[in-house]
């Protein structure tokens, strides 16, 4: 008899387990959950998708659902898993298009639901144009406002990887960029001499580093 694996989550982790699952056991029926609208695209990607340098959104998907579709890999949008009985081994699912509830049995279950941005409890922080940067539809949001030319000056909180880059991006559509980061270093994954070296490249660009310092009220 078939047996089934449910992944819960739809971005790079789990349609690349799915992926795996499937060539290792070709016989076995992999079905994919993903509660928003987009599945395996390049968060890395997201800064360029907003400065125009990568030109349009379908060139952040590396494969569609109807790509997976092809390779027998079930795959729903707008579905979240919104319960799990484990002694019966079935999943619970909303269907967020049509409203209707539906229950999956499942015998191998895998969770790749990421993270969601969790924005500290500062001040100010539900002001207008105080944004994340998660996934697509923060991307979307982020580019409007951006593209706006009243706004002149942007700060970005957090010096690593997805920040750094978003730098670059407000420095691409012409920005005043101020950038604070808690720890004493810029990408602080990497040794001091790393993130001496970033500090010096951003300020040869005109971008405000402030290092060892905590952001503590939007004031707007």
């Amino acid at each position: 008899m078939k047996k089934t694996l449910v992944v819960v989550g739809g971005d790079a982790a789990g349609m690349s387990a799915a992926s795996k699952a499937k060539r290792v056991n070709p016989d076995l029926d992999v079905i994919v959950f993903e509660m928003g609208v987009y599945v395996s695209y390049s968060a890395c990607s997201l800064p360029y998708y907003i400065s125009g340098v990568t030109p349009s959104k379908e060139k952040l998907f590396s494969r569609t659902p109807e790509d997976f579709e092809k390779n027998d890999i079930s795959v729903y949008l707008n579905h979240e898993v919104i319960g799990i009985d484990v002694k019966e081994k079935k999943v619970e699912v909303l269907n967020h298009s049509t409203g209707e509830r539906l229950a999956r049995p499942y015998d191998y279950l895998m969770f790749a639901t990421g993270a969601n941005s969790q924005v500290p409890p500062i001040p100010g922080k539900d002001l207008e144009n105080v944004l994340t940067l998660k996934n697509i539809p923060d991307a979307d949001r982020i580019r409007e406002v951006a593209l706006n030319g009243n706004i002149k000056e942007v700060a970005i909180v957090g010096g690593g990887y997805i920040g750094l880059e978003l730098v670059e991006t407000m420095l691409e559509l012409n920005k005043k960029v101020r950038i604070i980061q808690r720890p004493k270093q810029l990408m602080n994954v990497m040794d001091d001499e790393f993130g001496e070296i970033v500090r010096q490249e951003l300020e040869k660009h005109g971008v405000a580093v402030h290092t060892g310092e905590s952001l503590m009220e939007i004031v707007g």
